[in-house]
């Protein structure tokens, strides 16, 4: 039985093995956190009433895979609300360096969706857009992110040399011991993800997550611009 059930009252019909087992329950344990209960339906676990998920073909255990090339997605990407993550973006389009600001809001019980919004910040004042964080059988679904719009953030599932297609780029999980050194700090053991823009021939985007963090650095060398990504600071309230 599932402990995260149990504690949650969520009712799991699912034909797991031992593995999958484990990796639902930190799954289910790690993206459903406090709101502040001002964004219905959004909630909190204080109000929570339990509700029943399908199965997500993504956390099937992969037996092909060891435990060394495999990883919990959730720990790349905490679903934590209330986080605030803060970045310094560059960009060759314009000079200087912008100050963009994301923030993590509230869950959807009904929608497996996670509400958060990023900030840009420049001169002329700030500028704010909602996006959202999906829970699909194919891994953690943004409808935008900075650099590149809407994207699979994290495939399911996660293991080295996991390979996907988005329109005409290839992605490619590269390592999970990558190392980043931004204005935050220095990170090692780093979830990194190389993009291939339009299959290699427009050029290459790297992005890496730290452990229990998430995104710390993306970088984009394409044809018509180059453009930096790296966090300043982070908080979960």
């Amino acid at each position: 039985m599932l402990k995260a059930a149990k504690l949650l009252s969520i009712t799991v019909s699912l034909a797991f093995s031992v593995s999958a087992q484990d990796f639902a329950e930190n799954a289910i344990r790690k993206t459903f956190s406090a709101t502040d209960g001002q964004m219905a339906p959004f909630i909190s676990l204080e109000n929570y009433k339990g509700f029943e998920i399908p199965s997500p073909a993504g956390f099937s255990a992969d037996p092909s895979k060891n435990s060394s090339e495999t990883a919990d997605p959730y720990l790349y990407l905490p679903i934590s609300v209330k986080a605030v993550y803060e970045y310094e973006y560059t960009s060759s389009e314009f000079q200087g360096a912008k100050k963009v600001v994301v923030e993590y809001k509230g869950y959807s019980e009904k929608d497996s969706l996670t509400a958060a919004s990023i900030t840009y910040y420049n001169r002329n004042g700030q500028k704010t857009y909602d996006f959202t964080i999906k829970i699909a059988n194919n891994g953690l679904i943004v409808s935008d992110t900075i650099l590149a719009g809407a994207r699979v953030e994290i495939p399911f599932p996660l293991f080295k040399g996991k390979e996907w297609t988005e329109n005409a780029d290839k992605n490619r999980v590269s390592t999970f011991s990558a190392k980043a050194s931004v204005p935050a700090g220095s990170f090692e053991n780093c979830l990194k993800i190389i993009t291939k823009i339009g299959g290699g021939d427009a050029g290459v985007a790297e992005r890496y997550y730290a452990p229990n963090v998430g995104l710390v650095l993306e970088s984009v060398n394409a044809e018509d611009k180059q453009e930096t990504l790296k966090l300043v600071s982070f908080s979960k309230k």
